[in-house]
């Protein structure tokens, strides 16, 4: 081996895609007629990788199928609301995903009304 090099080989990312479009649609909507994005205006799903000016694509045909864990927009008492959704017997909470602001956690009680919008699928964030 002495006297003799060895080159390192690095291939390409888009070795084998070259010519191909990339579609965002085709990868992240599954559903299109029921998929919208929406831009995120609060900070309170920080801890969820949700910042202020994300965009997060919200699966409306989801929205009657949204389990206790899953990241909903919601509208309470008419405002939206974007949060966990969290289901415990009768009780019904929407909480922040965001430790390091003091967000009350939202619980319904009776007479308050509670729309689940769609549940969210992608969150799109830029970084430069």
């Amino acid at each position: 081996m002495a006297g003799k090099s060895v080159q390192p080989r690095f291939t390409s990312a888009a070795q084998g895609y070259e010519g191909k479009a990339l579609n965002l649609n085709a990868i992240l909507i599954k559903d299109p007629p029921a998929t919208f994005v929406i831009t995120v205006e609060v900070d309170n799903m920080v801890d969820a990788g949700i910042r202020l000016g994300s965009k997060v694509l919200v699966n409306r045909a989801r929205a009657s199928k949204a389990k206790s864990g899953d990241i909903v927009l919601a509208v309470v008492e008419q405002e939206f609301v974007l949060s966990y959704l969290q289901k415990r017997g009768k009780t019904v909470r929407l909480l922040s995903g965001n430790k390091a602001m003091d967000y009350l956690p939202i619980e319904l009680t009776e007479g308050m009304e509670l729309i689940i919008w769609g549940v969210v699928e992608y969150g799109i964030n830029k970084y430069s």
